[in-house]
Parts: C-alpha cells; structure tokens; sequence
C-alpha cells in the first residue's frame, strides 16, 4: 500500500554506533520517505525525546547504559506506547532483552550489515505505522494488527541461531523456532507430539525436571544438558528459562538454548591440560616453580621439599637474605622487568653445599604481558663433584712426568684418542697430528717389527703388556722407549685402553757402557792371571828337588791367588750378563704379560 505521506520517520538511537544506524537507516523504505536519526548516550538521555512523543522507533545497543537488565526496564518502563529495537553481540543478553519487551532484537556478528539491519528497522517502522492507520480505521484493523504482530515475532524467533522454545507446565512444547527443527532433525508434526524432556539424553533428564521445577516456582534458571538428534548425535547446550505468567496464572515457561560444544571442547582442552601440567609439576623429578611479578612463589612442584611453606614468598623471604638469595632475586626480576632468558645457569648454594642447574623464562599473557616467570631447578651437586674428580685427574695426566695415551677399543682398537703434554713433548706429534693414528705412528727403519706386532695382539685380545723397543720421533731421532698398555673396564666391557711411554735411552746407553768397561775389565784380569800360573806352573815343576820347600808353597800361593782371581772373574762376568738382560732380553722376557 502506498504511504499516504511522507513525513520522515523519527529513530531515536542510545549508543554509539550512530555510522552504522545512519547507514542502515538511510536504506529503509517505511513509507515515509527519510528516516531521521537521533544519537544520545543514555536511557535518561532519551528520556525527553520520548517523553514529548518525538519518536517512531528506538534502537538501543547493549550496555550503552550502565549495567544490564536494569536500563532495559527502565528502557521499557518509558517506551511502553514506541517500538524498541535491541542490539547486541553477547548472545546471553537476548533473553534478558525480550523479557523486558524488545519489539526486536539483533545479534551483531562479524558478518552483520546494513541490510539485515534495514530490513528489522522497516518491520518496526512497518507496524508503527499500521499501528497509525488501525487508529485511523476502527473496527478493521485489529485483526490485520495482531497478524502482524505474528509474523514479526515469528519472523524474529526464526531468524536466531539460538533454539527458542514455549513449554507448557505439563512439558509439552507449545511453541519453537527452526532452530530447534534443524538442531533436532525433528518435523513440526512430530515436535508437537511430544514432550520437552524427550529431546534430551537420558542421564541429563533429571537435572531438566529440577531446572524446569525451579523456573516454574521461583522465575528463572539456567542448566546445561545434551539434546539428542533424530540421528542419535548428542549436542551440548546451556538453556535459560523465565516462568511466563498471563493474568495471573502460570502458563509455563519461555527459554533460550545456545550449542556449547566449542565451549565444551575447550573446556576438556583445558581440563587436559590442566592435569598434564598437574602431573608434571607433581611427577616431573625437579623443582619446577612459577612466581608472579613481585617474584613471589605461587606455585612449585611436590619435588621441592617444602613446596606449601614457598607459596607467596621471595627466596630470601623463605631462606634468609644471604648473598646466595639475593643473586637468585636479581635474577627474578631481571627477568620479569627486562624479559630476559636465563638458560642453563649453574649455581652454587652455601647454605646447603649444592650445586643446582637453573632455567628461569618470562611468563606471558596472551598479549605479550609479563606476569611473572617460570623456572626450573635441577641438583647437580653429584654430577658437579665427579666433574670436579674428572677435571683432577685429567690435569694429573696432563702434567704427568711420564708419556700417557688414550686409546679406542673400538674396530679396529688401538688409535689413539688424546695423548698428554709429556707424550707429545718425547716423540715431538701434537695432537694433530696423532688424530687417528695408533703407536706404530713411532716406528722407525730399525724398529723391530715384531715389538709392535706384541702391541697389536694386545689391543686385539684386550691384554696388558709392556716391552722395550727403538723408536723414532717425528724429527726422525731414534731413542728406546719402554711402552705398557693396558685396557680400560666399565660393568666389564673394555671401553678403553691406556698407554704409558718412558724413554729407557739413558739407561740403555749407561747399560752399553758398563758392558764395555766390564769387557775391558775381563782383559785384564785376564792378562793379570796369566803370570801367576806361570809361576805357579815353574814352582811346580821344581817340585822334584827336595831342596825346593819354598818354591812349593810359593807355588801353592800363586795357585791360590789365581783362584780367587778367576772367582771374581766369574762374579764380574755374571754382573755383565744380567746388566746385557736389560736389553737383549726385553723383547723376550720382558714382553710376555706381567
């Protein structure tokens, strides 16, 4: 039907989104030509325009004043004779809205544009102004109202994605949206024969009867209960109900239901979370801590040994300011003021004598916001000990007086890993240059081949030896070097082996020479025996001759003397092969395994 005039409709709007309602409206088509906006701040603001009549439609937008439900009653308490649109983006608001008399209601999504918009705005100015012309035509347009009425409501409980419902005080549903048929899977025939309590999961139903008992008596409640679909899906979703009272009497009650499935889901995201970090804070074998901006604990592991007694202290709050803990807060805050990462620190502890490693990171928000930290405490007082007997031993090999290598058991065993100062210092290869090398790296043109075939055979066999052979350095100077291997044990299987090298050159040289003194010391002892046997052999032969008394007992004299001379003899020459043994015999006697 053509307007009948075109006087400009009149939108009164409490809020701030006043681009959007000018560009909404500016697309309405009410009959009336333009549509005019007003914006104001609050209901007390729109007081005066609706007051003095000025107004065909309100529009106002969630918590433009104040806390809710509170400013839609007074909302509704001043516009009882003007239309008033609501619009909000909390869902949860929608019920609270129409409770109090919204004409409509839309729910703002990242989505909503002008036209839905436009066309709610028309439907509101539509009806106005048959509600004008019902004034002007008694008697014809009541019912032509009312039908209106209808299809705008109809029209607004289908266009929420919430499941609107109508339920009786026996159960039975009286009224729903598409929503509920497409949730459901339902019809509106079969809806209609059957009762409320059959939508839902069995194990749910209960807790329906109390939460609709309680709406019924004391006016609202809110529950939480799975429907079950027509194909056997069971969805989660929250329901609000009020109790709807006409005249009087308690004619049962109206509600909305939202899907919380996402919720749901990470709610039991959260839950699972939640117990894996209780697990790892309670099982995790190391003290784990999180403190807040002012470095105070607010929570720690059950490893730490008093875990309760930490909770909202400093650690020089809970251990007493020393040095120790006011390095450890330094650190805190460094790293709760400055964002800083500590990773990997070790620290010692005098009060107790211990070694601890320590990560300490920012804790954030999901903005970026500090809000305290996260740290993590493991003891390494044993670790810290052996590293110390490790280091000790390692400098007594280094400074040795005495050659010493490492070797690989590995296949094929016996290179060598790491040789000390001294070893490098005898045969001039640095460490370089052994990478990878074994011992026979110190054989030479008169090395005897067989010495290191020994060695060899006791790599292999994992056997200790020792045995004495000419060797080279790297400059090619030979020298006598006497060489012990042995290998290494860990839970009884050979890791290792350990070489030790001592040059023998000087005692080789000093042994040479007394062989050749005592050669020489033969000669003439020899030369010095000759002459008394042969006097002795002259005073023998005059032996005869009675007369000669004395030339028989010079003669057993000289025997005498000649004797002792070839005992000692005897003695120097077995000092001499004993003194030849420490050489000559090395490579026999000397290599077999001590």
């Amino acid at each position: 039907m053509a307007p009948s005039h075109t006087e400009p409709s009149r939108l009164l709007h409490v809020g701030e989104r006043e681009a959007l309602l000018r560009e909404a409206s500016g697309a309405v088509d009410a009959g009336r030509g333009e549509v005019s906006v007003t914006t104001v701040d609050s209901v007390e603001a729109a007081r005066e325009q609706i007051d003095h009549g000025n107004v065909d439609c309100i529009v106002y937008e969630h918590g433009a004043s104040g806390d809710e439900p509170g400013s839609l009653r007074k909302l509704a308490d001043q516009a009882t004779a003007t239309p008033w649109l609501f619009l909000t983006s909390d869902e949860t608001a929608v019920d609270d809205a129409l409770r109090a008399g919204a004409s409509d209601v839309v729910v703002l999504r990242e989505d909503t544009g002008r036209r839905l918009l436009s066309r709610r705005l028309e439907q509101i100015l539509a009806r106005g102004r048959s509600d004008e012309r019902d004034a002007q035509e008694a008697g014809s347009t009541d019912n032509e109202a009312l039908r209106s009425d209808q299809a705008v409501t109809d029209l607004l409980l289908d266009t929420l994605d919430d499941v609107f419902y109508l339920v009786g005080t026996d159960g039975t549903l009286e009224r729903w949206n598409e929503s509920l048929k497409t949730v459901t899977g339902y019809s509106d025939a079969e809806l209609a024969e059957m009762n409320a309590i059959d939508l839902f999961e069995k194990s749910d139903r209960k807790r329906i009867d109390e939460a609709v008992a309680e709406t019924l008596e004391d006016g609202a409640a809110s529950v939480e209960a799975s429907f079950v679909t027509t194909d056997g899906e069971t969805i989660p979703y929250e329901f609000t109900g009020a109790r709807l009272v006409d005249d009087g009497d308690v004619r049962g009650l109206v509600g909305i239901g939202r899907d919380i499935s996402e919720r749901k889901a990470l709610e039991s995201e959260l839950r699972r979370k939640a117990s894996l970090l209780d697990h790892i804070f309670d099982q995790v074998p190391t003290a784990l801590y999180v403190k807040d901006t002012e470095a105070r604990h607010v929570r720690m592991s059950e490893f730490h040994s008093d875990a309760e007694g930490t909770l909202g202290k400093t650690d020089p709050e809970v251990y007493g300011e020393t040095e120790y803990t006011e390095s450890t807060y330094a650190d805190d805050m460094r790293v709760i003021e400055e964002g800083d990462r500590i990773i990997n620190q070790e620290e010692f502890n005098p009060r107790t004598g211990e070694w601890s490693l320590t990560s300490k990171v920012p804790w954030r928000t999901e903005d970026g916001e500090i809000q305290g930290l996260i740290g993590v405490t493991r003891n390494i007082t044993e670790k810290k000990e052996y590293e110390q007997k490790l280091n000790l031993r390692n400098r007594a090999i280094a400074e040795a007086p005495i050659g010493i290598t490492i070797h690989d058991a590995m296949e094929p065993p016996g290179r060598i890993l790491d040789a000390n100062d001294s070893f490098q210092s005898l045969t001039g290869y640095d460490e370089s240059a052994l990478d990878g090398e074994d011992l026979t790296i110190l054989a030479g043109a008169e090395t005897e081949p067989s010495q290191l075939d020994r060695l060899d055979t006791a790599f292999h066999d994992s056997e200790s030896r020792s045995l004495v052979a000419l060797l080279y350095r790297k400059d090619g100077t030979p020298f006598w070097g006497r060489v012990t291997v042995a290998p290494v044990t860990d839970d009884d299987r050979v890791t290792h082996f350990v070489g030790f090298l001592q040059d023998v050159t000087e005692t080789k040289e000093r042994a040479e020479e007394i062989e050749r003194r005592l050669d020489e010391f033969g000669e003439l002892i020899a030369e010095e025996l000759r002459t008394p046997l042969q006097r002795a052999e002259q005073s023998v032969a005059a032996i005869a001759d009675p007369s000669q008394q004395a030339a028989v007992e010079n003669a057993v004299e000289s025997i005498q003397r000649a004797d002792k001379l070839v005992d000692d003899l005897a003695t120097v020459h077995s000092f001499s092969v004993k003194s030849r043994d420490v050489f000559e015999t090395a490579s026999t006697s000397q290599s077999e395994d001590r």
